[in-house]
C-alpha cells in the first residue's frame, strides 16, 4: 500500500491513487535491512519507482504513542517529512493496552485522531495476533 501511495499508482486495481503522497512507515517487527530489501523487491513490479524522500522507514522498537516524548518524536517526523500518511505496523507494538477493551484503547486511538486532525495525515494500522494467524481463510494457531 505504501509503495502505491508514494508512486501515485492504483492499489489492488480497486483504489485510485491520483497523485504521489509522502509517507512514513513505523515498523517494529522486521529488521531495517530486511524491510528495505522487501520493499525493493516489491517495487520491482511497479510501473513507477518511488522517488527519493517520498517514503521514510522508521524501525524503532519500544516506541509508544501514549508516551509524550515518543509522541512528540512521531509528530516531529511527520512535520520534517511532510507526511501525508503514516502506517503503524504492527499496531500492538505502539501501545501497551488490551486491544479488546475500548476503555484501554481510547488514549491510543485519541493520539491517532490527533495526528489525523492536526497534521491531516491518513493513518493505517496493521495488527496480527501472535496466537492466531488467518491462512487462506482458515485459522491456524501458532
Amino acid at each position: 500500500m505504501a509503495l502505491r501511495l508514494t508512486t501515485g499508482t492504483p492499489f489492488l486495481d480497486q483504489f485510485e491513487v491520483t497523485k504521489k503522497h509522502r509517507g512514513i512507515i513505523f515498523q517494529a517487527e522486521i529488521a531495517d535491512v530486511s524491510l528495505q530489501d522487501r520493499l525493493m523487491k516489491m517495487s520491482r513490479c511497479l510501473e513507477r519507482k518511488p522517488e527519493k524522500g517520498f517514503l521514510r522507514l522508521v524501525n524503532r522498537k519500544g516506541l509508544r504513542l501514549e508516551d509524550e516524548k515518543h509522541f512528540k518524536a512521531v509528530r516531529s517526523l511527520i512535520e520534517e517529512n511532510g507526511a501525508e500518511f503514516v502506517i503503524f505496523d504492527p499496531m500492538f507494538r505502539y501501545h501497551g493496552r488490551d486491544e479488546n477493551k475500548s476503555s484501554e484503547m481510547k488514549g491510543f486511538l485519541g493520539r491517532l485522531d490527533f495526528l489525523i486532525q492536526n497534521y491531516k495525515v491518513r493513518s493505517s494500522l496493521f495488527t496480527t495476533s501472535a496466537s492466531q494467524v488467518k491462512c487462506h481463510g482458515r485459522e491456524r494457531n501458532n
